[in-house]
């Protein structure tokens, strides 16, 4: 089945463009949501042709796939700031792609190379977690095929608190 963030928005998930800054309980974001999504849609396309040639190189057995056509997210709405405590917003996941980038995180919470400071995940400070990076806890848990239980692991915590 296919998963991308034209379905995320059809479920209800609140699509914004990139974080750009956190301060007084209020994030700002880029208006940039549009050329993202685009740029999304691109991606799987080119993704899917790849692993068709693969496919096709290797003289392997699959069954037709086709793409569906998804456009839900392009109806959202441009959103350029989030007040937290007016939303009733207690967690934000905060999904970073393959760059490391903690500059609006502005806590102790990483070390000399840059990697996060936690216990599996869980940061000395309330409500803070990482998840999907290699090594927390795991190496797989920095790949699709591993992060999930790790999710699911903080979910908890985040859930028991």
């Amino acid at each position: 089945h296919t998963l991308n963030l034209h379905i995320f928005a059809r479920e209800g998930v609140r699509l914004l463009g990139r974080a750009q800054d956190a301060r007084d309980g209020k994030f700002y974001f880029a208006s940039d949501l549009m050329e993202n999504l685009a740029r999304s849609d691109q991606f799987e396309q080119e993704l899917l042709q790849r692993i068709d040639r693969y496919v096709e190189s290797m003289h392997l057995s699959a069954p037709e796939e086709s793409l569906p056509r998804l456009s839900d997210g392009f109806s959202a709405p441009i959103l350029t700031g989030l007040d937290l405590t007016t939303q009733r917003i207690t967690t934000v996941i905060w999904a970073l792609g393959h760059a490391f980038d903690y500059s609006l995180v502005r806590l102790p919470v990483v070390d000399d190379a840059g990697f996060p400071l936690s216990q599996q995940g869980e940061t000395s400070f309330p409500g803070l977690y990482f998840c999907g990076m290699p090594w927390l806890p795991y190496q797989k848990t920095g790949l699709l095929v591993g992060v999930a239980d790790h999710a699911e692991w903080i979910a908890g915590r985040i859930a028991a608190k």
